[in-house]
């Protein structure tokens, strides 16, 4: 059970030191698994800077059944919400 304030995820994805096109195809790969599996919540670690943050959220825009969300505490991380 999620503590409060703790969101319960399916899966996390560390996309620490990976360049900007390998985070892209690590993130399409998860996201391609999450929904073969039927969907959920999956923890995306871009770390602090802004090429993987921005790329991530901008996926997320762009990219029907998938959302986004900051993660609580830790602006080095979010939450996608996938269909």
């Amino acid at each position: 059970m999620a503590r409060p304030g703790k969101v319960k995820v399916n899966n996390e994805c560390d996309l620490h030191g990976f360049t900007r096109r390998e985070a892209l195809a690590e993130l399409e790969r998860e996201i391609r698994e999450m929904r073969r599996r039927g969907g959920g919540r999956l923890r995306v670690i871009h770390g602090c800077g802004e090429v993987l943050s921005e790329m991530v959220y901008d996926y997320a825009r762009r990219t029907a059944g998938v959302a986004a969300t900051p993660e609580r505490d830790n602006p080095g991380s979010c939450i996608l919400d996938i269909r």
